[in-house]
Parts: C-alpha cells; structure tokens; sequence
C-alpha cells in the first residue's frame, strides 16, 4: 500500500504535523481512523487488517491489557523510537500479511504463544508501561 507507507514515512519523520504531539497512542488513533475510512469506502484488504495480531506475534505479548502501542512502548522504551519503529514494522507486516493471510497471522500467534508458554496468551511481568499508556 505504497500511500499508506508513505504517510507512515511521513508521520514517523514529524508526528507533531498530523497529531500534535509525538505520542504513539494519537498515532494509532490518526491510522485507525484511517484504516477505518478506507474499509468505509469498500476496500476489502485494508493496511492494518490483522496489525494487531501480528504484533502480538512478533513480539510475543497477547493479553486483552496490551494495546498494540503499549506492545511497542515495552520494545522500544519512548514514544519516539516506536513512532520511527513504525514503517520497518508495517513492510514486515506486509510481508507476512502476503505469506500468512490474516487468518494466518492469528494461528501463528497462537501456536508461537502455546509453544513458548504454554497458553494462547501472555503478558510480562514487568514493564515500565501502564494501561492507560
């Protein structure tokens, strides 16, 4: 999705410009509104369809207290280093999007969590993030 890279380009050099400030969480906001405004429009495959769950998988943290953001604040420690974080991350995305399929991308999160851990989910058991983050 060669505009949406673009625009993932773009806000990762100057967040301020589209949201205001440089915080991950106005971001996801800004890109799933989007998101949302392109399936609005009848497009079948949208660029963050099945986002969440590779996420989850990539990094191995699946738990209904994780906001993807708050996946990538853990990783990357500043909202700015996760908000540059975000182009690499959508062209692997889009990788395994293409390979997987969004169904995939849920059954390799699930079979990786059950492998590593024992259950379909997991959570760290210490972070410097909270839930409202």
């Amino acid at each position: 999705m060669p505009g949406f890279e673009t625009l993932l380009e773009s806000i990762a050099a100057r967040p301020g410009m589209f949201v205001g400030k440089c915080s991950l969480r106005a971001v996801s906001d800004y890109l799933h509104g989007y998101d949302r405004a392109l399936g609005d429009l009848g497009h079948s495959e949208t660029p963050l369809g099945g986002w969440v769950r590779w996420v989850e998988s990539r990094f191995l943290i699946s738990h209904p207290a994780w906001h993807w953001t708050r996946i990538l604040l853990h990783v990357y420690s500043s909202d700015r280093a996760a908000i540059e974080a975000l182009p690499q991350l959508h062209r692997e995305f889009l990788e395994q999007r293409a390979l997987l399929g969004v169904q995939g991308i849920e059954d390799e999160l699930e079979r990786r969590l059950i492998a590593q851990f024992g259950e379909p989910w997991f959570e760290p058991s210490t972070t410097t993030t909270t839930i409202g983050d």
